[in-house]
């Protein structure tokens, strides 16, 4: 792997980024490759990506592995509050992980300009049953189904939905729903 990661051929380099475990040294040196898909390698794959190269690419990737980023143990959690008024709304919602973020800006986040952002503080659970509510009538379908779906949503609100025929399929997807009334739908 340290001859791989000291290779001239960006290729050997990737290659070695790809590996589950490395030894610090060669992480280290992976970790200051110049090659941005070595970096990328290296935090999608590697159990000892360092804090700053996940950083990195949750804040710059778009791809399928971004959201897996987060959930890396060496993700740095602490101080991504500094990120609540990004203007990139994927960079905006790291906020939310920092230990120090609270209620308050789990609720603004529900308001934000960006549906993305949105349908991120609707996952949240500090987020109130009334903006939940309020979700259910969000300009983004995506947002909408999501609240929805939200165990959340009072008895009284899910009945509406269901009873509803524009939004009966996604309230059923909720799964508050009593199980007599499981029953009732799955019969008819």
């Amino acid at each position: 792997m340290r001859r791989c990661a000291t290779s001239s051929h960006v290729m050997l380099r990737r290659s070695a980024a790809c590996a589950k475990n490395l030894p610090t040294d060669v992480v280290d040196l992976l970790a200051h490759d110049e090659d941005w898909v070595v970096r990328l390698f290296l935090a999608e794959h590697c159990a000892q990506a360092p804090a700053d190269v996940l950083l990195e690419m949750a804040r710059g990737w778009n791809g399928y592995s971004a959201a897996e980023m987060v959930k890396h143990p060496n993700f740095p959690r602490q101080g991504t509050l500094r990120y609540a008024d990004d203007p990139d709304p994927d960079t905006r919602e790291l906020a939310l992980l920092d230990p120090a973020s609270g209620p308050g800006l789990v609720e603004r986040f529900s308001k934000d300009p960006d549906s993305g952002v949105r349908w991120r503080a609707l996952r949240d659970r500090r987020l109130s049953t009334a903006s939940v509510i309020r979700l259910l009538d969000d300009p983004h379908q995506g947002v909408r189904d999501e609240a929805a779906a939200d165990p959340r949503i009072p008895t009284s609100v899910l009945a509406r939905l269901l009873h509803n025929t524009a939004t009966a399929d996604r309230a059923a997807a909720n799964p508050a729903i009593p199980e007599s009334v499981m029953h009732h739908l799955l019969n008819r």
